[in-house]
């Protein structure tokens, strides 16, 4: 497989109302300087949660203190606002000081299908919704900012710009250990030509790469970023895919075709 890498563009950033958190969005950015690439933060209003606030009596439990409070639909906005430019301003701060390139487009809709129509040549960052627990990271913290880094490569041509990036992130000293999921004509001795530099490098072949175990893989994902190609993703059905995503304790990077 081909590991040159070239400048394929911004890596997309949906941001909805779901906030996401400093570290997040500094492996965003960690990312994007080592594949010399800008970042494209996609500033979302979710028109189906303002059709639910316009109903009546709608409300919601809040997460601290299971509180009840209203759903209104200036509320929302409101809400949406201020996570948006919090979300941003950290963005900037964080693009200065890893003098990576940041653009901002707003658009409305959900995240994932906001995403997904936009051109399929484009890498998407995922940050993942729930904080996965590391009780040993907690005594011994990791160096590294991707400790887990796990390859989804269904077959030598799907997987070649996921080898590239993940070439790019092991030259930047970002990742601990690879764990790539490989079928088709993959062969073990290209995943060893990874500048690996000494990292652990584990290989499966033993899991078919069918819609509903990639759907798993990226609801269970053990792993602090998932490269997936977007190609793996078109037999899936959006509902399921959105719903795995929602789930995911790990960010997923999908990899389009550039």
């Amino acid at each position: 497989m081909d590991v040159k890498m070239t400048n394929d563009g911004h890596i997309l950033l949906p941001i909805d109302l779901h906030q996401i958190g400093r570290d997040k969005l500094e492996n965003v950015m960690r990312i994007a300087r080592s594949l010399e690439r800008g970042v494209l933060g996609l500033m979302l209003e979710d028109l189906q949660l303002q059709q639910v606030a316009d109903l009546p009596f709608t409300t919601e439990i809040t997460l601290s203190g299971a509180r009840e409070r209203s759903l209104l639909r200036d509320h929302l906005s409101q809400r949406c606002h201020r996570i948006n430019a919090g979300t941003r301003q950290l963005l900037l701060e964080l693009a200065g000081s890893n003098e990576v390139e940041l653009s901002f487009e707003e658009a409305s809709g959900h995240r994932l299908h906001c995403a997904l129509e936009r051109n399929g040549g484009q890498d998407i960052f995922f940050p993942p919704r729930h904080q996965r627990q590391h009780p040993r990271q907690a005594r011994h913290r990791t160096r590294f900012a991707i400790e887990r880094l796990g390859l989804v490569l269904p077959s030598r041509e799907q997987g070649q710009r996921v080898m590239t990036i993940a070439a790019s992130l092991l030259r930047a000293g970002l990742v601990g250990q690879v764990h790539a999921v490989a079928g088709g004509d993959v062969s073990i001795t290209e995943l060893a030509a990874l500048p690996l530099q000494g990292h652990r490098l584990v290989v499966r072949t033993d899991l078919e790469l069918t819609s509903d175990n990639i759907l798993l893989l990226i609801r269970r994902s053990p792993y602090d970023l998932m490269l997936i190609p977007r190609g793996c993703l078109e037999p899936v059905a959006p509902g399921e895919l959105d719903a795995a995503l929602a789930l995911a304790s790990g960010q997923v990077m999908v990899v389009g075709a550039g």
